[in-house]
């Protein structure tokens, strides 16, 4: 599959729309798909410190509507996120901006990303690898933007 049909698709899906009734981009729609993912993969915070990265540069690729940013910038990180969908780097603004959260939230090709060598501390990516077009591509580019001695976590 190539980039742009990638793009697409995630352009006319959000994923987890079915697990929620409230509307699209309200306060208890991102609430329901938090609660949802968390319950879903309750584990994940086990393995993931969320809250364990304060002050630290960390880049989300394939960051979807920022469930899991948020985490990471209401722990204290200096988040950075990128995603092929307009549709979901849109809502994911209105999600921080309901959290009262910062962050840098752009639609970017993870395959091809738009920072210098050695950019973030920490770089992560849950479940984005599956719909990469390339993923030996992103993984590479992950890699360059990390800095030496820097940490990647991927699923």
């Amino acid at each position: 599959m190539t980039t742009e049909a990638i793009r697409r698709y995630w352009n006319e899906r959000i994923h987890d729309l079915e697990m929620t009734s409230h509307p699209v981009g309200t306060r208890e729609f991102f609430a329901d798909l938090d609660d949802y993912r968390f319950d879903k993969l309750r584990y994940l915070p086990e393995l993931v410190d969320f809250t364990g990265f304060k002050g630290q540069r960390l880049l989300e690729i394939g960051c979807g509507i920022g469930t899991d940013l948020a985490r990471f910038a209401a722990g204290g990180a200096e988040v950075t996120g990128v995603d092929l969908s307009e549709t979901a780097i849109d809502l994911e603004r209105k999600n921080f901006a309901g959290l009262g959260l910062a962050g840098e939230l752009r639609v970017a090709d993870g395959e091809h990303l738009d920072y210098p060598d050695a950019s973030f501390d920490v770089v992560y990516g849950h479940g984005v690898l599956q719909y990469a077009a390339a993923p030996e591509r992103l993984i590479a580019e992950a890699h360059r933007v990390l800095k030496p001695g820097g940490r990647a976590i991927f699923m």
